[in-house]
Parts: C-alpha cells; sequence; structure tokens
C-alpha cells in the first residue's frame, strides 16, 4: 500500500515471490481494495510436502500456503496464483511429489515455474546431515524429466480464471 500511496500516478502494480506467511493486513487490505494491484500474485512454494519445505528451510506449511491463496480469494474473487515449484528435491519421494501436484489444485493455480533438479546434480541442502543419509537409501525419488511434463499437464489444462 505504501508504494500505491508514495506514487499515486502508478497504474498498476504487479507483486510477486510472495511467501504466504509474509502477507500481513496491510497486503490483505491492497489485495482487497486497490484496484491497481494487479489480480495475478506469483508465489514462492517451492513444494507442497511439509518435510520437503522443512528441508528446504522454508519457513511456510502447506497449509499456510492454502489459507493464503483461500483468504486472498475471499477478498478479491477474480485473483489467480501463480507459483515456484521445484521438481526432484534430493530425498523427495513420489508420495511427497504427489503433495505437490495436490498443491497446485488446492491453491488453484494457473501457472507455474517449474524448476527441475537432475537426480545427477542433487544434493542435499547445507548442513542437513539426515538429507545426506537419505540420498543415498534406495527409496524412489522423483526423477525431473518425469516431474516436469506432469507439471505441465496440470497447467495446461487449468483454465485461466479462477478455480
Amino acid at each position: 500500500m505504501r508504494i500505491l500511496r508514495l506514487i499515486p500516478d502508478l497504474p498498476r502494480l504487479r507483486i510477486s515471490s510472495i511467501d504466504s506467511i509474509e502477507a500481513d493486513d496491510n497486503l490483505m487490505l491492497a489485495i482487497a481494495t486497490e484496484p491497481r494491484l494487479m489480480p495475478h500474485l506469483h508465489l514462492s512454494l517451492q513444494a507442497g510436502d511439509d518435510m520437503i519445505l522443512k528441508r528446504m528451510k522454508r519457513r511456510h506449511l502447506r497449509d499456510d500456503a492454502i489459507r493464503f491463496c483461500e483468504d486472498a480469494r475471499k477478498l478479491r474473487p477474480d485473483l489467480v496464483f501463480g507459483a515456484d515449484i521445484i521438481a526432484g528435491f534430493p530425498t523427495e519421494t513420489e508420495e511427497m511429489f504427489e503433495n505437490s501436484l495436490k498443491l497446485v489444485d488446492d491453491c488453484g493455480l494457473t501457472f507455474l515455474h517449474v524448476f527441475p533438479i537432475p537426480r545427477a546434480r542433487a544434493r542435499p541442502p547445507h548442513g542437513c546431515p539426515k538429507c545426506r543419509a537419505r540420498r543415498s537409501r534406495t527409496a524412489p525419488r522423483v526423477c525431473a524429466p518425469r516431474a516436469m511434463p506432469r507439471f505441465w499437464r496440470i497447467c495446461k489444462a487449468r483454465p485461466a480464471g479462477p478455480a
């Protein structure tokens, strides 16, 4: 809201890379009342599984993202969301990957930036010894080339308007 107050001639403002837990009352007020705020928000989600989010050292959980999308859509029904998703994070199982796919639907995401991590180059996050141990196990992991087409199919099937 401060930017819009300081620059009254600004015709529009697009907000991106929002971390859902940083959405304060001022942002929610802007979503609800400011017509210059573009109806597309880009979220920095990274994953839809709480364990993977923890291993990524993210501050939000899956439910935080869902709650933010629901609350923002109540304030402004025409709002659409895009997000960043990492596919193939070290130690990500098929079930964890499915949680990320489900988050696409649960948040009603209409556009994704998918960042694959090829298995050969995947490294656990710095300072995470448990991640290194899990990486050496034979549990199934998402292979980035297999993950990308699945995300794109979901994106292409989703209408451009709110879900």
